[in-house]
């Protein structure tokens, strides 16, 4: 007759240990996924940032282009400008609003503007080659600006 509680004595060990074996290895498999999860949400988050860092650049950049064509209609230059006011923190702000005014002409302009935003925006980079950049070295297509400004000015005094 077969000895099923002496065979039970010597398998019963392999058992269990397979079966802790399973469980450790069903727990890492669960732990390894959500390490995975984890560093897959965060690579989302960064580029949702990222996303909308360009797009509040590409905002600021728009305001300013349409501001120096001096439009006819300013519905739209409104629009971006308030939308820029939102996000923007005080102290560039208030120089974009001198900007726009033409106020502090000397010590506010589009090229110190521009860089304070641009470092702005990026200042939780790690690089440091966005503090690199001069106002000076910010290139700004004035010639129509001025033009146009100047027939402004001579329709306005006829």
């Amino acid at each position: 007759m077969i000895e099923w509680d002496l065979i039970w004595a010597h398998v019963e060990p392999y058992l269990t240990g397979a079966a802790i074996l399973s469980g450790v290895f069903y727990w890492i498999k669960l732990l390894v996924a959500e390490i995975v999860k984890l560093k897959y949400s965060i690579k989302l988050e960064e580029y949702k940032y990222e996303v909308e860092k360009r797009k509040k650049a590409e905002m600021v950049a728009k305001l300013l282009a349409h501001w120096l064509s001096f439009p006819e209609q300013q519905e739209e230059l409104n629009r971006l400008t308030f939308e820029c006011f939102l996000w923007l923190p005080d102290d560039i702000a208030q120089d974009l609003s001198s900007l726009l005014a033409h106020k502090e002409e000397n010590k506010v302009c589009v090229r110190s503007v521009l860089n304070k935003i641009r470092k702005h925006l990026n200042s939780e980079s790690p690089s440091t080659s966005f503090n690199r950049l001069e106002n000076d070295q910010i290139i700004v297509f004035s010639q129509e600006t001025k033009k146009k400004y100047a027939e402004r000015v001579t329709n306005s005094l006829k």
